[in-house]
């Protein structure tokens, strides 16, 4: 079954006694991997996570039942989604880049988040089509949408220093008391993405985006919306930085708007699926896998390229 949770992003759940498969397949192996430093690729530089680790799992994968399990939800159940996402961005405008190239790889890791993680309002690598997540236990929360807030603040203060973490937080949370009329209790941490330095979570659950220029903060303020996700349910998130593989009137909307993001959390530790579906354009099987340092972090799905092409086909992308 099929639920949307909102359109702007696209985000919805799926539910299927395959994905209880999955997760007590996991379980039983989990504890036999040690996790290692989860680190990546930001939009401004490289960015190693204190608190997200990466379970070395890519020999599990290569062997049943996962390798066929996983594959076969990727055949049986990816052209439904792929058919939600059309009906979602499809406008007048809507353009395929390249239809005739397309490819579609599935990205599997699986990561553990650990006390103190939190993820800072932001949109997925260009060349993602879906981020699905699965929780591994019935404690772990799960992602929420964010979603800007079209005013702007600023915030003047002799004391603010720009790489100064303790003065930038004095500044937050006098500004926070000049707008609300009292101290507002929040948490502030390091921005992974993007220009803003540091991202502040007030106790009212909005996200707030800030950049240091001189003795000044600027803000940004991002608005949630709360994901429920049943246990044993996979999530889906449609939510690319930009354009890569079809653009239209919608796609510029949500990127405007739409972000997904973590809030702090006081768990221990967290463990998840993530498969990433990626668009490729490169005839050279070669060059279709991304160049990740270690293999044995990830397992991929490479789909035929008359494979992608029906998918996308049957779901409306492709016309001919």
């Amino acid at each position: 079954m099929l639920t949307i949770l909102s359109k702007a992003p696209l985000a919805f759940t799926h539910t299927d006694d395959v994905y209880r498969e999955i997760i007590r397949e996991l379980n039983k192996h989990l504890h036999l991997y040690t996790p290692e430093p989860f680190g990546f690729k930001s939009v401004a530089s490289g960015y190693a996570e204190h608190s997200r680790y990466i379970v070395p799992l890519g020999e599990l994968f290569q062997v049943d039942p996962l390798k066929s399990t996983l594959r076969a939800w990727t055949i049986n159940f990816l052209p439904s989604f792929l058919s939600e996402l059309y009906a979602c961005v499809a406008t007048s405008n809507l353009v395929v880049f390249h239809p005739d190239k397309i490819r579609m790889i599935l990205r599997f890791r699986v990561l553990q988040d650990r006390r103190g993680y939190s993820l800072a309002p932001h949109r997925d690598s260009k060349d993602t089509i879906f981020a699905f997540l699965l929780q591994l236990s019935e404690s772990n929360p799960t992602t929420s949408l964010f979603f800007r807030n079209n005013a702007k603040y600023r915030y003047r203060d002799p004391i603010i220093r720009a790489n100064d973490q303790a003065s930038v937080s004095t500044a937050i949370g006098c500004f926070f008391k000049s707008l609300y009329g009292y101290d507002l209790g929040f948490e502030i941490s390091e921005n992974q993405f993007g220009v803003s330095k540091f991202v502040a979570w007030d106790h009212l659950r909005t996200a707030w985006l800030v950049q240091v220029v001189d003795n000044e903060i600027l803000l940004i303020k991002y608005d949630e919306q709360k994901l429920t996700v049943p246990y044993g349910s996979i999530l889906a998130i449609h939510n690319p930085l930009s354009d890569f593989m079809f653009s239209s009137e919608r796609t510029k909307y949500f990127q405007e708007n739409c972000t997904h993001g973590f809030f702090p959390t006081s768990f221990d530790t967290r463990n998840l699926l993530l498969c990433d579906v990626l668009c490729r354009y490169s005839e050279n099987e070669d060059d279709l896998i991304p160049n990740d340092p270690s293999p044995t972090h990830h397992f991929y799905v490479v789909l035929r390229k008359e494979t992608t092409h029906d998918m996308l086909k049957n779901a409306g992308f492709i016309k001919k």
